[in-house]
């Protein structure tokens, strides 16, 4: 999958070809199933977090677009971890996780 890099303050960083799974068939795989009161918060070691919501990631057709990326450019991440967060969908690459720690799958209902 080929996508593109802009980054709030830098600029344009050009095209990148990725190769990984998608986090829809990565939590659909964990036995995860589309719930509208679950989020997703997927975090690396230095407390950098992104949230995801269940519309975004199982029933907007972008959801396959969200990849946990091993190879980038051919070439495995070596440095930072070996898995990164990218949503190619987001204008800018702000919600990008480098060196994933862990996936939360976190109920927000509010049953009484």
């Amino acid at each position: 999958m080929r996508i593109k890099k802009i980054g709030a303050g830098k600029g344009y960083h050009g095209i990148l070809q990725v190769s990984g799974a998608s986090l829809k068939q990565i939590l659909e795989d964990a036995g995860i199933k589309p719930d509208l009161n679950t989020v997703f918060i997927v975090s690396a070691p230095d407390g950098y977090r992104s949230l995801l919501s269940c519309c975004e990631v199982f029933l907007s057709p972008s959801g396959d677009q969200i990849i946990i990326a091993d190879r980038i450019n051919g070439q495995s991440i070596d440095s930072g971890g070996k898995f990164i967060l990218l949503i190619s969908n987001d204008l800018m690459a702000d919600r990008w996780v480098k060196s994933i720690e862990k996936i939360e799958v976190i109920s927000i209902s509010n049953k009484a």
